[in-house]
């Protein structure tokens, strides 16, 4: 039974409550002394965890045939029967469209579209060329923003800056996953970018926009970030950002230049979700 819970992705899911709850009480400068959880936080995560759940759910049922070739290990959804996966689905999305009506009209008609959007991603969009990789950085983007947009709070240039940086590695490590998957989606019949011009062509693209993305990345840091920071924190964190994101990034430019297999990418995509997590963990500074 709990093996079969795995097709949740908890470890994600653990990182996206850590994620939202960090943007509003670390980018929130406005906020006052206050409970750790208020009840619009805990049903806007709450639901947020949802769509993401379900997404995962959804995805995995429809990819079964590519998923038997490309980690045939980690193939949970066998354990799962088609009713059981239609009623978790339906029930796990119209709890998240609830929580978002909760919240307000305007969110309740997006998270309605975000779940519309994430049933087509696996029945249609994630098998084309970009076409998925853009809507899961969308939604790695919308992760962040979404806890302004809900709160009003006055740090938005900040929370842009996290929002973009999430779309940006989230978009960077579903390449490197499609590179890596490119066997089985090649039998699946997918067209995504990496199957249409082979593994040279699509390692190159990744190499060339890590190296751009991390160079952005360090200007950005380096005049606007940093200078908000003085003394020992301006230490602390320009050593933070050295060891264990652009050290790390680094480590992903020699490691993409030098892949020559798919099994290569694994440890890439991995290290991809590492630099992501400590990337998004750098707004505790705030």
């Amino acid at each position: 039974m709990l093996r079969s819970l795995r097709i949740f992705r908890p470890l994600n899911l653990i990182f996206l409550v850590a994620l939202q709850w960090s943007t509003f009480y670390f980018l929130n400068f406005d906020i006052q002394p206050a409970p750790i959880w208020l009840p619009e936080l805990v049903i806007l995560i709450s639901s947020t965890v949802l769509l993401a759940a379900m997404g995962y759910l959804i995805n995995d049922w429809y990819d079964v045939q590519a998923d038997e070739v490309n980690k045939p290990r980690k193939v949970f959804i066998r354990h799962w029967t088609d009713r059981q996966v239609l009623i978790t689905f339906l029930l796990g999305n119209v709890l998240a469209i609830a929580g978002g009506w909760y919240l307000g009209q305007r969110w309740g008609v997006m998270f309605t579209g975000i779940a519309v959007l994430l049933w087509l991603y696996s029945i249609k969009a994630k098998h084309l060329p970009f076409a998925g990789n853009l809507i899961i950085s969308w939604f790695g983007a919308l992760s962040v923003y979404i806890v302004f947009d809900v709160f009003q709070f006055q740090s938005k240039s900040f929370v842009v800056f996290f929002a973009v940086l999430s779309a940006a590695f989230t978009l960077l490590r579903e390449l490197a996953k499609d590179i890596e998957d490119i066997p089985g989606d090649a039998k699946a019949g997918y067209s995504t970018f990496p199957v249409l011009v082979g593994f040279e062509r699509a390692r190159t693209l990744l190499l060339s926009l890590t190296v751009f993305i991390g160079v952005m990345y360090t200007i950005f840091q380096y005049n606007w970030i940093a200078p908000i920071f003085d003394g020992k924190l301006l230490l602390i964190f320009v050593a933070y950002q050295l060891i264990c994101i652009l050290l790390p990034i680094l480590v992903l430019i020699i490691r993409i230049f030098s892949a020559r297999s798919y099994r290569d990418m694994t440890a890439i995509s991995r290290l991809f979700k590492y630099v992501m997590a400590t990337g998004m963990l750098s707004m505790l500074f705030f």
